[in-house]
C-alpha cells in the first residue's frame, strides 16, 4: 500500500535532495488512490539513489505538469 506524501515528507526521505536532479529507474506499474478523487489510478514505482541508498516511490502525472508523490505505508 502506498501514502499520499506532502513536500515536507518528501524532503525527509529524499534526505533533501533534489529528486528531479536525480534518474529515476522505472520498476513496475501500481495501482493508487488519487488524493483528491478517491478514485483509483495507475501510477509507476521508481528506485532513485540517495547517498548511496536505493529509495522507492510512487509518482505520477495526475494532470499537466502536476505530479503526485507516494511512498510506502509504514507497517
Amino acid at each position: 500500500m502506498w501514502d499520499h506524501v506532502n513536500d515536507r515528507d518528501l524532503h525527509k526521505y529524499f534526505e533533501g535532495e533534489n529528486i528531479w536532479s536525480k534518474k529515476w529507474k522505472p520498476i513496475a506499474g501500481v495501482t493508487v488512490i488519487d488524493p483528491h478523487y478517491g478514485n483509483e489510478r495507475e501510477a509507476e514505482l521508481w528506485e532513485v539513489e540517495i547517498a548511496g541508498k536505493t529509495k522507492q516511490f510512487v509518482a505520477s502525472e495526475f494532470s499537466n505538469n502536476c505530479w503526485v508523490f507516494f511512498l510506502k505505508s509504514a507497517p
